[in-house]
């Protein structure tokens, strides 16, 4: 309209909860003084996850090394933000496709093993990866911080 010297869209925001299981025992995302294995702190000490979810239009996946034990890539909680080394995916079998020095490392590389499956020996990158990249919102454990991560094994 003429009359109209500026105008800004009317955006709605509203809290994201996360319906997953453990979600509630995330006092870094969420914490409202709630007990976790028999602790509790002071609520507001966290990192505001759900007002950043609030905020978040994010669509470019970010992509995370996680340097640790290997991840459980087949973990219902972070098998849909799996990084996967599409050069090597549908190059050749037996071939370097990415010129990286390593074959066949569609998942990435097992360097305590030297193979091509870095799965987690003990536990440990596997979680780091849950809390990068766990899928918020699906039922399952918890929820991650970053929602469009993808995490990439050593």
């Amino acid at each position: 309209h003429p009359f109209v010297e500026f105008a800004e869209p009317n955006h709605t925001r509203q809290l994201m909860g996360a319906p997953d299981p453990y979600y509630s025992q995330q006092w870094s995302l969420n914490n409202t003084g709630q007990q976790v294995n028999g602790s509790s702190g002071p609520a507001g000490i966290d990192i505001r996850w759900s007002q950043a979810m609030a905020l978040f239009r994010g669509r470019t996946p970010v992509v995370v090394a996680v340097i640790d034990s290997g991840i459980a890539i087949d973990h219902k909680d972070i098998f849909d933000n799996a990084w996967i080394n599409v050069r090597e995916l549908y190059g050749r079998t037996g071939t370097d496709d990415d010129a990286n020095g390593y074959f066949d490392d569609v998942f990435g590389w097992d360097f305590f093993a030297q193979d091509t499956l870095p799965l987690d020996e003990n536990g440990h990158g596997t979680l780091v990866a849950s809390i990068i990249a766990g899928v918020p919102n699906n039922g399952i454990g918890g929820s991650g911080i970053c929602p469009t991560a993808e995490v990439m094994p050593p």
